[in-house]
């Protein structure tokens, strides 16, 4: 009953999936459905949140781990299935930090790690080479800097917030400007 009650719940939306009778944003995401800009929640193959896959039986988004083999395996990236019957089991239980995986390797790491090339390959904190930076997505992408600094535009560096320089844009230390003003060179 359950089941015919939620699918008549939901309206087919042209070329977006299944509007859902969630109307707040919190309780939308909750389910696995995506929350528009336009506040409506919807729900459809393709459409729902990682981690879930859109189940035609439901009528709604289903968490994978949740679902058989032939759901997970396809639709659920950050999922594998394992060898025996039952259903979709997280990457992470193979290492942490793993994000695709086959049942017994993962294959990709989750942003700010990186694939070790062993044999049995784990998921290692991604060096960074940018100075004063506390989180990178990769070597050479900063998303947060040290207190005090501030990623520039492109995220490839993080800049003094309180440079002292005359007419300097980006600081990297007290004392050295890296990018000038428009109309002042570096001397």
């Amino acid at each position: 009953m359950l089941k015919i009650t939620i699918l008549l719940l939901c309206l087919l939306s042209i070329g977006v999936g299944l509007n859902c009778v969630y109307n707040t944003e919190s309780s939308c995401i909750s389910r696995g459905c995506k929350w528009t800009t336009n506040s409506t929640c919807i729900a459809g193959e393709g459409v729902c949140q990682s981690g879930w896959v859109f189940s035609s039986a439901l009528g709604e988004c289903a968490e994978c781990a949740t679902q058989p083999e032939a759901t997970c395996t396809p639709l659920c990236s950050t999922y594998y299935y394992a060898l025996s019957t039952g259903p979709c089991q997280p990457c992470s239980l193979l290492t942490a930090n793993c994000r695709t995986c086959t049942p017994s390797i993962c294959q990709s790491c989750e942003s700010g790690f990186e694939l070790s090339t062993d044999s049995s390959p784990v998921c290692l904190v991604q060096p960074c080479l940018i100075a004063h930076c506390n989180s990178c997505e990769s070597a050479t992408t900063c998303y947060a800097c040290e207190t005090g600094y501030t990623p520039i535009t492109d995220l490839t560096l993080c800049s003094l917030s309180a440079c002292s320089i005359s007419n300097c844009l980006y600081c990297i230390e007290a004392s050295s400007c890296i990018t000038c003003r428009t109309g002042y060179q570096l001397s």
